[in-house]
């Protein structure tokens, strides 16, 4: 099992490697094949934390969201440390612009 704390300390050698990880603005700018720009415009961007958003999407994408597939209780509390809130804040500075996030740092006053 890992901590909350070692999982966001490996996030620097693997998010690169894995979609789900990757910063979202990494995806509006692409190369093919490390040749052409390809660039992804949105018509829409939704946040997952927003239950209008998510009323949205489901509209949409005819999606039931009241069922869960995949879900994990959380077992512990994430406890944030200030080197934690770094690692996030260089990888996903560019998402936390974009989107309209406050980067971590300045919520916790570190």
């Amino acid at each position: 099992n890992f901590s909350w704390s070692q999982y966001v300390k490996a996030l620097p050698k693997v998010y690169k490697k894995d979609a789900h990880l990757r910063p979202q603005t990494d995806i509006m700018h692409r190369k093919i094949r490390n040749l052409l720009p390809l660039y992804v415009i949105f018509d829409e961007i939704f946040k997952i934390e927003d239950e209008n958003d998510l009323q949205r999407v489901s509209e949409k994408c005819n999606l039931n969201l009241e069922k869960k597939l995949n879900f994990t209780p959380r077992n512990s509390e994430i406890i944030w440390n200030s080197k934690d809130i770094n690692i996030v804040d260089e990888i996903y500075k560019k998402d936390f612009m974009i989107f309209g996030y406050t980067l971590l740092s300045h919520n916790t006053g570190d």
